[in-house]
């Protein structure tokens, strides 16, 4: 069985990148028509949710004492509709995202199977939404359960006068929580990527393969943390100033930005529609390097612990 390297996980997801632009491009456009569609569904309920909120302000504005205008029959409807496609609408997001991240390994395991840019919809795709969403409520019951027992001992010892025992125990019990739920994660990281190589479930496989590693895993994921921060830092900064500029010379200067908010919620949604369009444009490429860095180094990991002959590991 070969070794971990570090360094070629790290950077599978830039080699990623480097071959297959097109690809990338795509697994961002992809992520954007979700984010459109979202958008679409919702930006009108918020518009009028906003503007009924606007005009109960306006109607109390000349009292002392703020009136409460009561929500009407319709919004409340519309609200409660929302809920249900709000929960269409996320687990199509986790499909979507599945998809995009099995692909992003596949360009890893499989390089030959570039068509269509490594999309598909199949068994592993399903396998990995299925246990996306099941991780999800597995988390926050791993969660809630150890904060209620730690919760519950340190009001006890809270309540016999033990502050410095209750501080300890509790400052204690969450990182050992978290330690617990980080040592999981990690042994379990190459699921995925056991799943796109074949289509089948490998839970326990994973497990098995990934013994004595989680040390090299956190280190990669510790790596992917730190590129992703500075990341975020130098486009964050990008856009605030870019922003900044676009709303002033929206609202005819930064002078003029709260005049500009002023509006009635429709107006400002027109006026920065233009502004959403080329954000959306300039986020296709950012979104789908992401999924690239963040998804190829576990991929790259697989290959290097299984060793050349993927396909005969596990059979």
């Amino acid at each position: 069985m070969a070794g971990l390297s570090i360094g070629d996980a790290v950077g599978a997801g830039f080699g990623v990148i480097r071959r297959r632009p097109m690809s990338v491009l795509a697994w961002g456009v992809l992520q954007l028509a979700i984010a459109a569609m979202t958008l679409s569904v919702f930006g009108p309920f918020f518009i009028d949710l906003a503007s009924q909120a606007l005009s109960n302000v306006q109607a109390s504005a000349g009292s002392k004492v703020p009136v409460a205008m009561p929500m009407s029959t319709d919004m409340i409807q519309r609200m409660m509709g929302m809920q249900s496609i709000s929960m269409l609408l996320n687990l199509g997001g986790v499909l979507v995202r599945s998809v995009i991240y099995c692909a992003v390994i596949r360009a890893v395991l499989h390089p030959e199977q570039g068509r269509f840019a490594y999309l598909r919809i199949g068994s592993a795709e399903l396998f990995v939404t299925i246990l996306t969403i099941a991780a999800f409520f597995v988390l926050a019951f791993a969660i809630i359960a150890p904060m209620l027992v730690i919760g519950l001992i340190v009001a006890g010892l809270a309540a016999a006068h033990a502050g410095t025992a209750a501080a300890i125990v509790g400052i204690l019990g969450v990182i050992a929580t978290f330690v617990a739920l980080a040592y999981v994660a990690l042994r379990l990281s190459l699921v995925a990527p056991m799943i796109v190589d074949d289509g089948k479930m490998h839970l326990l496989d994973a497990w098995a393969l990934t013994r004595r590693h989680a040390g090299g895993l956190f280190m990669i994921a510790l790596c992917l943390f730190a590129i992703l921060i500075a990341a975020e830092i130098v486009i964050g900064l990008l856009a605030l100033i870019v922003g900044l500029g676009a709303l002033g010379s929206v609202a005819g200067g930064l002078p003029g930005l709260r005049t500009f908010f002023q509006q009635p919620p429709a107006a400002i949604f027109s006026s920065l529609t233009p502004l959403l369009i080329i954000g959306g444009l300039v986020s296709v490429p950012l979104t789908g390097c992401s999924f690239a860095i963040t998804g190829a180094p576990w991929a790259r990991a697989y290959r290097d612990l299984s060793g050349p002959d993927l396909a005969a590991t596990f059979s």
